[in-house]
Order: C-alpha cells, then structure tokens, then sequence
C-alpha cells in the first residue's frame, strides 16, 4: 500500500485546493491520510475505513502524530448525508480500493462516494494494475455513465495507478439497484429467509464448514437459556441459525466489518428476534464491553491476514 501513497502523494495530477475537505475512503489505518495532511496543511482530511478495527488504529495514530493537526477519523455509519454527524460533501474524495475487493463492493463504495463528492469536485482511485484494471473501470462507467477518462492519469512505480472521476449531472442521476439478496437458509429442522450483501463471506448459502460447526455444537449444546457470542458474525449465519432453533437462548454477535453488522442487524429486524439478540461492531474484544458467555462459537476468517 505505501509504494501507492507515495504515487498519489508525488502525483502533480491530483489537486487538491486550500481549504478543501478531504475524504480518504478505505484509509486502512490512517498513514495515507496524515500523508495528505502533512502535504496540504491548510485542507480538512477525513479518514475512514468500514473495518472498525483499522479505524482504531487510525485514532492512534492521529493522536501519535499530533503536530499534524487537521487530519480526523471517521466513523463510516457517518458518511451519509442524512446521518448526524455528516462533515461533508468533500470537494476531493480519494478511494483506495481493497486488492481483493469484490466488484459488487467496489459498485457499491463508488456509489456511497458519488453522494459524498461536492458539486465540481473530483474522485481519485488508487489501485494497481495487478487488481484487475477492467473490472474497476466497467464499475466506474456503472456507477459514473458520462465517466469519460478511462485512462489512468498517472502510473507509478510498483504498478500503481490513479484514475479521476468528476461527477456529472447525468452521474448522479443515474442510480446503482440494491445489491442485497435474498437467501432461503434450511438448518437444524428450521427453515427461513436472510438478506445478505455480495461482498461478505458465503454471501449466497451457509457454507459447509459454518453448517458443520453449528450442527455439530447442537449435538453437545441444549441451547436453552444460554447466552451465546458469535465472534466474525459476517450476515449472522451462525447466530441467527442458533435462535432461529433455540427459542430461548439470547444471542450476541460481533463482527469488525460494518457492513457485516448491518447485514446482521438487519437480519435480526426481518427475523423478528430483536427482543433476545444484537448485533454489535467490536474492534477487539479487550476495550468493548460485551459481557460473559455460556457459550462462544465462531467460523473465524482463517484466509484473512
């Protein structure tokens, strides 16, 4: 990631003006951010990243580098215009998609940008050649149809490129159709319908190790009265398989995604389960005061770093 901020940072192309406020989506953990911050004093720089544990880092980050004083962490449920809180719309936005971000996820993020960008402000996305060029750009005209600059404005070393986007009339008028789906869920004798997001893990089924986890924990497990933790909930298929077949038990799931809470949270509306289950965003289990468990299960994300 760093030979890619130091691309965009020694980037002549990528103007942002004095004064500006600046949104790094996808910040990671702030470094690019206080980059920015220290090259362009005088701009507002926003950081924010839907991984909860990363945008704690961020803030200590920014609290270690005190001396660069107009760089802030940003709490992405506050990205929405609608949402209290909301600091923008940014005149500059930068977005540093993930390598291995899917591209239903990359639509999505580029649409939640295209609400946030001021009028006549411009969208800079820093990738690499290596992430699959093509699918970045058929998501960019999906999102931004008038989107005419398909070419990088600047290749750097290490591979890295830097697109810009400036949002048109007819971009924002164009409107990206929800990515969440249905799917039917068939486990432990009951059967029930979940929404979830292409982006998050087995997005389309329950997966055969989470099934085998659960069903085996059945055997053993009564259930009945337990309080029970989902650690890396995702959509909240091990949590909500459990009180779906145990009416009585009270179920806590936890995840550092936000967009893995929120598929869960909602789950839990359409399930109707909001009397004995919560879906919380927990950056570790050290600082978050989550309580004492009967039981703990988890499907922990073994192919993550």
């Amino acid at each position: 990631s760093q030979f890619g901020y130091e691309v965009l940072l020694n980037s002549k192309k990528v103007v942002i003006t004095e004064g500006a406020k600046v949104l790094v989506f996808n910040g990671e953990t702030g470094i690019f951010a206080l980059g920015i911050g220290r090259k362009f004093p005088k701009s507002s720089i926003y950081s924010t990243d839907l991984n909860a544990r990363n945008l704690k880092i961020t803030e200590r980050n920014i609290d270690s580098n005190h001396d660069v004083g107009n760089v802030n962490a940003l709490d992405p449920e506050k990205l929405s215009p609608d949402d209290h809180g909301y600091s923008g719309p940014y005149e500059t936005v930068i977005y540093n998609p993930g390598r291995f971000d899917s591209k239903d996820l990359i639509a999505s993020q580029l649409e939640t940008l295209k609400n946030v960008v001021a009028e006549g402000g411009n969208i800079y996305i820093l990738t690499h050649k290596g992430a699959g060029l093509d699918g970045i750009t058929e998501r960019i005209h999906q999102v931004f149809p008038s989107w005419s600059e398909t070419e990088p404005i600047e290749r750097g070393r290490g591979g890295f490129r830097i697109f810009r986007i400036s949002p048109t009339p007819l971009d924002h008028s164009a409107e990206l159709k929800s990515e969440a789906k249905k799917v039917q869920v068939n486990i432990l004798g009951k059967s029930f319908v979940v929404e979830t997001y292409p982006s998050l893990f087995s997005s389309s089924e329950i997966d055969r190790g989470t099934r085998l986890l659960v069903e085996t924990v059945a055997e053993r497990e009564t259930g009945q009265d337990q309080r029970i933790l989902d650690v890396g909930c995702g959509w909240g298929a091990i949590g909500l398989c459990w009180a779906m077949a145990h009416p009585k038990g009270d179920i806590t799931m936890i995840d550092v995604d936000f967009r893995a809470v929120e598929a869960s949270m909602k789950n839990i509306e359409l399930l109707g389960l909001a009397n004995r289950a919560k879906a919380l965003i927990t950056p570790d289990l050290k600082t978050t005061p989550i309580g004492s468990f009967d039981l703990v299960i988890s499907n922990p994300p073994f192919h993550a770093s």
